[in-house]
């Protein structure tokens, strides 16, 4: 999910279909199986099938509520069918209990972007690069480069209400 559609490339479409066999059957027996839900929903993402993937995602959230990661995943699949509005209310639900999280940051800001908005894409970006500054752990080195170029991209525009200097 987080890494994008070319994270998982190396998963073959049958290891995918036997994942999507055995999940489905999990959830057979189990259909409360939260695990099962968000890992089927990973499947269907990897299989291009975002209308499956946010099916399962919303399901995980009608039992676990306040599971920032669901939160996470579905907004990315949202965002992914142009459904941007729906994407940050995901994001906002995260944002609002850990404003500083780098994950949320770099997927707002990713969604505004793809939305039309540099400005808060960058923003976010500029967030994300400022809380991460000392945090050298790999998943959040490999988000660094990526914002970097968004700022870069959007003209490195400022924040919401600061003015640039000329």
């Amino acid at each position: 999910f987080y890494g994008g559609r070319d994270s998982n490339k190396n998963i073959s479409e049958a290891d995918l279909a036997a994942a999507e066999s055995s999940l489905r059957n999990a959830l057979e027996r189990n259909p409360a199986n939260v695990r099962a839900r968000v890992l089927l929903a990973s499947v269907y993402h990897q299989q291009h099938a975002p209308a499956a993937s946010e099916k399962e995602l919303r399901a995980a959230l009608e039992r676990v509520p306040n599971n920032d990661l669901v939160h996470m995943r579905l907004g990315i699949v949202l965002r992914e069918q142009g459904k941007y509005q729906d994407a940050f209310k995901e994001f906002r639900i995260i944002e609002r209990k850990r404003p500083n999280q780098p994950q949320m940051l770099f997927q707002t800001a990713l969604t505004h972007k793809a939305s039309g908005n540099c400005r808060l894409a960058s923003a976010y970006m500029k967030r994300l690069l400022l809380y991460t500054k000392k945090n050298d752990r790999p998943d959040i080195a490999k988000l660094k480069p990526r914002a970097k170029a968004v700022i870069e991209e959007c003209g490195g525009q400022p924040a919401p209400g600061k003015k640039r200097t000329h």
